[in-house]
């Protein structure tokens, strides 16, 4: 997903996208959801903030990620390698990708976006 925003973001914008692409069906832009329809969505939404910090992790450690200490917080941007490994990894992350995702995040912040998905 780093590799998907021209700029560095932080832990919460990610998993937000990660969440809102997965069930983009419910959000109105896409035509399913990549994990099929869940009644219990909104109760994994907090579990995928702390798999995302790990994730996360686990890319800074591999010099994938770099993180980025701001006066709001730590934002992270992709390295080169990671840019390398993405483009490896292209068809799969075109399929998941949702444009419209990192559009709308973009155009938000943190927590607009989460305030929206737990109302």
């Amino acid at each position: 997903m780093l590799n998907c925003y021209g700029e560095a973001k932080d832990l919460d914008s990610l998993y937000i996208t990660d969440f809102i692409t997965v069930y983009g069906k419910d959000f109105g832009i896409s035509e399913e959801n990549l994990n099929g329809d869940n009644d219990f969505k909104y109760s994994e939404f907090q579990s995928r903030k702390v798999a995302c910090r790990n994730a996360l992790k686990e890319l800074v450690l591999n010099g994938l990620a770099l993180p980025l200490k701001e006066k709001d917080g730590i934002l992270y941007c992709i390295t080169e390698a990671g840019r390398e490994c993405a483009v490896s990894a292209r068809t799969y992350l075109n399929e998941y990708t949702n444009r419209q995702v990192v559009a709308m995040i973009n155009k938000r912040s943190s927590n607009q976006t989460k305030g929206g998905i737990n109302e």
